[in-house]
């Protein structure tokens, strides 16, 4: 396992799923995906039934339970 240190950019700051962006007043938070994320997994692949609705169950949890700001 190799460990990586994420620095501030732009008062902005990936950290696992999320990235958390500051101003002088409030903190907001968005959905950060690494660029070789991808959507999920295809319908017609070979993986069990029950990964793909975990898969989507997580997406779905993200949603709910991640803090967005107003695009």
């Amino acid at each position: 396992m190799q460990l990586t240190m994420e620095e501030e950019l732009e008062n902005k700051i990936n950290s696992l799923e999320i990235t958390i962006s500051k101003d002088e007043k409030n903190t907001q938070f968005a959905t950060y995906r690494k660029p070789t994320t991808t959507d999920i997994i295809p319908n017609d692949s070979c993986h069990p039934t029950k990964q793909k609705l975990a898969a989507i169950r997580y997406l779905r949890n993200c949603l709910l339970n991640y803090p967005m700001k107003d695009s």
